[in-house]
């Protein structure tokens, strides 16, 4: 069997770290058990201790946990513009801080479920697609889109 040195490397790699992540957890299975503790900490180097509390602690230092879109649902941005541009003349001027789902959900109801924001974003995005050209996530302030036509759901035609 013959393999080239990006296929050896890539079988390498995908071995040492199997070989570290069960070493890592049977370190961790006896750190947790009392009676072993001590040999756990005993096969564990000091140095290698610091390296990974140090490597653990950065990455959560430099990278914070971040918020999804619906945990910041009705929560004020305190550096950007809240306040909607959406005029009866079926337009809306993008301010600083917007993208279409913000621009979506504004035009829905409060409690419009992620589907039916997805939705209506690509409505806007289809009725602006000259307008925003083919990247639909890069929107700038002061573009004026045009409002999609209402659609009228099958229940409220009923009502």
């Amino acid at each position: 069997m013959t393999t080239d040195l990006s296929t050896a490397l890539l079988v390498l790699t995908v071995s040492l770290l199997a070989a570290a992540a069960a070493w890592a957890l049977l370190v961790t299975a006896l750190a947790a058990w009392r009676p072993t503790a001590r040999w756990a900490a005993r096969i564990t180097p000091r140095a290698l201790r610091a390296v990974v509390f140090a490597g653990v602690s950065g990455a959560v230092a430099l990278n914070p946990v971040r918020a999804t879109a619906g945990d910041l649902d009705g929560l004020p941005l305190p550096d950007r513009p809240v306040t909607s541009t959406v005029g009866d003349e079926g337009v809306h001027v993008v301010v600083a801080g917007q993208s279409l789902w913000v621009i979506a959900a504004a035009n829905l109801d409060v409690d419009a479920s992620t589907m039916t924001i997805a939705s209506e974003t690509s409505r806007w995005y289809e009725r602006n697609r000259p307008i925003i050209g083919p990247d639909p996530d890069l929107i700038h302030p002061g573009q004026t889109l045009l409002t999609p036509p209402l659609v009228t759901l099958p229940s409220e035609q009923t009502r």
